[in-house]
């Protein structure tokens, strides 16, 4: 029996520093199970990017940090999942206070992973998010 290939997750990137975005971009491109496509600056671009459906597909999973201008990841997490509830959200951020974290959960994310993490780590949380596991920064340990 042949063995058929298996598509690679979608991700959309929301994050408002563009620099940051394009090494990223450029880092989870060289993974074979993982498309990039597309990117966002704020959580308005986010939303608008969804209803037109700009980038020709639904992502499986978007990737935002917490704090972008215009609007936020966690304001952007509530209504994403309003919109569109199959798609699962990986926080990625460099706020590891237990308020982002908890906002962010209760926001919609199944995921928070930590911008100083290293490669491995945030390349496993989304390949947990996107099979629906949760997954969070090995970090953030509260007591």
């Amino acid at each position: 029996m042949p063995i058929l290939p298996v598509a690679p997750t979608r991700i959309l990137l929301a994050d408002d520093h563009a620099s940051f975005r394009a090494v990223l971009r450029e880092m989870l491109e060289k993974e074979r199970d993982i498309q990039v496509i597309g990117e966002v600056g704020d959580g308005i671009e986010l939303l608008e990017s969804l209803s037109s459906n700009i980038f020709q597909a639904i992502p499986d999973v978007i990737i935002l940090d917490v704090q972008m201008r215009r609007m936020g990841g966690m304001e952007a997490a509530k209504r994403v999942t309003q919109i569109e509830p199959a798609i699962r959200l990986l926080a990625l951020s460099m706020h590891d206070d237990a308020q982002f974290v908890l906002a962010m959960i209760a926001a919609g994310v199944s995921g928070y992973i930590l911008k100083d993490d290293p490669w491995p780590t945030l390349l496993g949380a989304i390949r947990s998010v996107a099979a629906g596991k949760p997954c969070f920064s090995p970090a953030l340990n509260y007591r």
